[in-house]
């Protein structure tokens, strides 16, 4: 398997991979994210690649094949997903499998111990980088100081995202329109924050230098573009990842200081300065020449002169989260004479997910269950009792609906085994019949073209990408123990993955689409609240 530049068209990346003598090609559209400086290096026989390669080279061969598989499911993704949301759900999961595979530790290895493989790999000179932290200043402080560990850290974090370059700009290419143009690198970079391309020591050390370097009260064009001083940091890291790690060159004959360090650290402080600039003219237009400086209007915030419009009125967020804030009420909506004692006992046990985050495809289906009562996009207003509070409606009504393989996962909290997540395979899976799903395709028709302009179902795609994410995790259940266990007995909190779950996600997709909502015109009432 390798990755390169095609010789033949124009900024498109090549993923190649042969497989029992056949050769197969994913090609991705780098138009978004190519730079002059980066072409001109592959033209020159100076393929940024080569490290990359290297180490695909020494994996084995079904590794290799796992690798090559999941850029083709993620390219199908970018280019196939009906939504940009649905895109970015199944992408974030992808980018987790990718980078289980594509391993940091496994690369840094090569980077330190390999002459073979880090043989044309510059490092500076003992002089001109500290073998250890000492003499930390103000100035000099940990944060802003990278030692020589820290240095192949780096290195190894630059070649693990060299196969981003191609992803990310595909992506960018793709959703253009949706991301837009101040946004499209933070949202990008978003996508592998669960992934081990994040969650390294070479990252985490990045961030922290990052931030050190990013003045604290953020700047004018970041807040301009929506961007907060809090999240200011992150927005910069992800410029620098996209931008740039993901296509430095790690190669440099002669030179002897921190040199990646140095253009880093330059990168973020000139993007600052540049978009500062940049909108602090546009400001200046927006004003009007024609005002004297000293004049009552020129003493005007900057700030002040925009009006930013939002998406809701301060009504309408009232209205929704006052519409699911009673958890009984909710219920009783849901479902109507449902089982009080019950939804109390499951309120009772929401103190075990006080600490622990709330998965996605926890959101994404309540989402669903929500929808019959209330606009879905209330999921992301609600603050975390309020989420919590809903989630328990869920695992209750759906335990009262006979679904108790599928409400078991809406209170379950995630656990740390150590890598080894409970996985439910389809040759474990029981298969979804032709006839359950010719019930589901008729109530949700609408189909769109894949790849191979075969018929793709949206919904077929999100019962898959439920059923990924929830085997793809060890998850541990915060039901009472009576439900848990009826029969008594010890009680067993990790979860089984039932062999039927996809059966049952198919069957839960049809009771949520044959529902009838107890709330009459809920969208019209939202949209008369404008006050």
């Amino acid at each position: 398997m390798k990755v390169y530049l095609s010789p033949n068209k124009p900024k498109t990346t090549i993923v190649e991979h042969e497989v029992n003598g056949e050769l197969m090609q994913l090609e991705f559209n780098n138009n978004t994210l190519a730079k002059t400086a980066f072409v001109v290096a592959v033209n020159e026989e100076n393929p940024i690649f080569t490290h990359l390669n290297r180490y695909l080279e020494k994996l084995p061969v079904s590794r290799q094949y796992e690798i090559f598989d999941i850029i083709a499911q993620l390219q199908e993704e970018i280019e196939g997903s009906p939504t940009l949301e649905v895109a970015n759900e199944k992408l974030t999961i992808g980018f987790q499998h990718l980078f289980d595979r594509i391993n940091y530790f496994e690369i840094r290895e090569l980077v330190v111990n390999d002459r073979e493989f880090n043989k044309d790999i510059t490092m500076p000179s003992p002089e001109n980088i500290k073998m250890e932290y000492e003499g930390v200043s103000d100035n000099y402080t940990k944060e802003k100081t990278y030692i020589y560990s820290d240095y192949q850290n780096l290195i190894a974090l630059i070649i693990q995202s060299r196969i981003m370059f191609p992803i990310w700009a595909h992506y960018i290419e793709i959703f253009s329109a949706s991301l837009g143009t101040e946004h499209k690198e933070h949202e990008a970079f978003k996508l592998i924050k669960e992934s081990m391309l994040y969650n390294n020591p070479a990252m985490q050390k990045l961030c922290a230098y990052v931030e050190a370097v990013t003045p604290e009260e953020g700047s004018k064009a970041a807040i301009i573009a929506g961007v907060s001083s809090e999240d200011y940091p992150e927005y910069n890291l992800a410029l620098v990842m996209v931008r740039k790690i993901c296509t430095m060159e790690i190669r440099n004959p002669g030179e002897r200081s921190p040199v990646l360090v140095m253009h880093i650290s330059t990168h973020v402080r000139e993007k600052i300065t540049n978009n500062d600039k940049k909108y602090g003219s546009i400001i200046a237009d927006k004003i009007g020449q024609d005002i004297k400086s000293s004049s009552e209007e020129r003493q005007i915030s900057m700030m002040e002169r925009f009006k930013i419009r939002e998406q809701l009125t301060v009504g309408q967020r009232v209205f929704l989260i006052e519409s699911v804030s009673d958890p009984y009420v909710i219920a009783g909506q849901m479902k109507p004479g449902f089982n009080q004692q019950l939804l109390k006992q499951v309120l009772t046990e929401t103190f075990r997910m006080e600490k622990k985050p709330v998965e996605n495809v926890q959101k994404i289906i309540l989402r669903n269950m929500i929808s019959i009562i209330a606009p879905n996009k209330v999921v992301t207003l609600m603050k975390r009792d309020i989420l919590l509070k809903n989630l328990s409606v869920c695992a209750a009504v759906l335990i009262e609906e006979g679904f108790p393989e599928i409400a078991q996962f809406c209170t379950a909290t995630v656990v740390n085994a150590e890598g080894n997540a409970t996985i439910a395979t389809d040759q474990h899976q029981n298969k979804v019949t032709a006839e359950l799903r010719e019930r589901m395709l008729a109530l949700m028709p609408y189909q769109r073209s894949g790849r191979s302009k075969t018929a793709v179902s949206p919904i077929a795609d999100n019962i898959d990408l439920i059923f990924k994410e929830i085997t793809g995790k060890v998850w541990h259940s915060n039901l009472p123990e009576s439900i848990i266990n009826t029969n008594g007995g010890p009680v067993i909190r990790r979860i089984k993955i039932p062999a039927n779950l996809r059966i049952r996600l198919t069957e839960w997709a049809i009771y949520v689409a044959n529902r009838t909502s107890p709330v009459a015109n809920v969208e019209d009432k939202l949209n008369s609240l404008t006050y």
